[in-house]
């Protein structure tokens, strides 16, 4: 009697506790909810605005590309063009310069030739794949080179249903061709400073080198008519004033590196604006991570005080989803006050469902339901029935038919309270008036 008596209180008191965490859980959803609602919302505003933006913003690139794509593809075509020629003239003084630093006299010691010797070679050191670059082109024949400048040229295509794309392969390929002119100018120097050789030395690799510069000249000034010629024909003034025109309004949009951009304050609006979306995004999902934290806590909180049968005064809910378990050999059972029940097998720790706890059933055992289907059978079950002692045990588990299973429970949730009267629980004395149909079934 004094161990129901004990539980009963335990009960009482739980409940009160419980119900305070409820009460405190549920106001911290309530203020939660707020947040929830004003964070939503500003996220909304954000995404909307950068929505805006991006839609406003591709429609202005669809007008500029309208206007500039063709002109800027042209553009770029005729820079690719003139690109295939001056890597060619490259290549060509690389390899003179080449063939003079390996075959020339050291013994004639020509001032001359030893200086440009020296640069060349502290020039060919610091970039040595340029070496390997004009090798590669005096190997490759006028049919592979036409081949492979075609391939270049398809590859290039790939940008030019993009304005964004064109204009970056334009800059690259601008920056490329001062590069190639730079190193021209640079390597054709030294190949004319060749020509103050001492021509009292008989040195036949420099004597080549200075022939062939003859050669070169020819043909370079033939090739660069030609190209200046093409250029007329395109007016590629117009189509460079074009790319220069649509640049600075394409990298304001979709700038390829931001550093390139035309407005730095409009980089910093973008930037801004992205950081404030990103941030609200943020805030809500951790909002909303506690949102549903404290949904779920509420549920089970009011689900535990308000819809389950904790017995009539409260006695199972300090032992509410306490395992205890039952060795019979062959299997474990274990069954979970209110919760679930399983039946483990011994050899290899397989376990099956039982079932999950449904009701309360007329004599007040434990009904489990809507377990692992058995083979050829029903789904589990279990019914757990009580008998009152002080210690709470798991005495007897059988199974009277297939896959149906009976138990048998002791504790002192099955004992019975006084009927009348007055009696200390949990250190204050409280009347319990029970109800006699209560009594009966437990």
């Amino acid at each position: 009697m004094r161990k129901l008596q004990e539980l009963v209180a335990q009960g009482r008191e739980l409940r009160r506790t419980k119900s305070a965490e409820l009460e405190h859980k549920r106001a911290e959803l309530a203020k939660t909810e707020q947040e929830y609602s004003v964070a939503e919302a500003h996220k909304n505003e954000l995404e909307q605005i950068q929505r805006d933006h991006e839609t406003h913003n591709a429609n202005t690139m669809q007008q500029l590309t309208t206007e500039y794509l063709e002109p800027v593809v042209q553009y770029r075509k005729e820079l690719a063009a003139q690109l295939h020629i001056l890597r060619a003239h490259r290549d060509t003084l690389i390899r003179l310069l080449k063939a003079v630093r390996d075959g020339h006299n050291v013994e004639f010691n020509d001032e001359a030739v030893a200086k440009v010797v020296h640069e060349y070679g502290e020039y060919a050191e610091a970039l040595p794949y340029m070496e390997e670059a004009a090798q590669a082109y005096v190997d490759e024949d006028s049919k592979a080179r036409k081949e492979r400048e075609l391939q270049m040229d398809r590859d290039s295509e790939e940008d030019d249903a993009s304005l964004v794309l064109c204009v970056g392969a334009v800059d690259i390929a601008e920056n490329e061709l001062r590069t190639v002119n730079d190193d021209i100018s640079v390597l054709l120097g030294w190949m004319r400073d060749l020509e103050g050789y001492n021509r009292n030395y008989h040195d036949l690799a420099v004597k080549g080198a200075v022939v062939a510069l003859a050669d070169f000249e020819t043909a370079r000034e033939r090739e660069m008519s030609d190209v200046s010629s093409r250029h007329e024909a395109a007016n590629i003034g117009e189509l460079k004033s074009k790319y220069e025109e649509a640049k600075p309004l394409v990298d304001a949009i979709a700038p390829a590196d931001e550093s390139a951009l035309n407005s730095e304050e409009e980089n910093a609006d973008t930037d801004d604006l992205e950081k404030q979306v990103a941030d609200a995004r943020s805030q809500f999902w951790d909002i909303q991570n506690v949102k549903t934290r404290l949904t779920n806590e509420v549920s089970n909180l009011r689900e535990l005080l308000e819809e389950k049968d904790l017995g009539p005064h409260d006695e199972f809910l300090s032992l509410y989803k306490q395992c205890y378990s039952l060795d019979t050999g062959e299997y474990t059972y274990e069954v979970c006050l209110l919760d679930r029940a399983a039946q483990i097998e011994n050899k290899n720790n397989a376990r099956q469902n039982l079932g999950t706890f449904t009701e309360f059933g007329q004599n007040r055992e434990l009904n489990y339901r809507n377990g692992a289907k058995c083979w050829n059978g029903p789904e589990r079950s279990i019914t757990v029935a009580f008998e009152c002692a002080g210690v709470v045990e798991l005495v007897e588990v059988k199974e009277p038919e297939k896959c149906e299973y009976r138990a048998v429970m002791t504790g002192p949730f099955a004992c019975q309270l006084p009927v009348s009267g007055s009696e200390v629980v949990d250190g204050e004395a409280e009347e319990h008036t029970v109800k006699e149909h209560v009594h009966d079934e437990l």
